[in-house]
């Protein structure tokens, strides 16, 4: 397996933060990684990109009506997916 090469100095794009800071607003913890330009933000990004969602959540949700709020968290879960993609392009030198 192939190890890529880390970007020095790390340094996130203004987009890139702004993109973040949408998907987790009230998330102290992930500005603080921004602002450090910290590595490990992909880790919590990675995490919170999980893309299955909890089957008795979307049951819940699907009996009861909400489906207004499943297909909210199911685009949340697609957005923070994304967010982790654009993490790597930010964090590793091009092949």
């Amino acid at each position: 397996m192939k190890h890529r090469k880390a970007k020095q100095p790390l340094i996130y794009s203004e987009g890139f933060k702004a993109a973040v800071l949408v998907a987790f607003p009230s998330s102290e913890r992930i500005t603080r990684m921004l602002e450090e330009n910290s590595f490990s933000l992909g880790y919590s990004l990675q995490e919170g990109g999980i893309s299955s969602i909890d089957p008795v959540l979307v049951v819940n949700l699907l009996e009861t009506g909400q489906q207004d709020k499943l297909l909210r968290v199911a685009r949340d879960a697609i957005q923070k997916k994304r967010l982790y993609g654009m993490w790597k392009s930010e964090v590793y030198e091009n092949d």
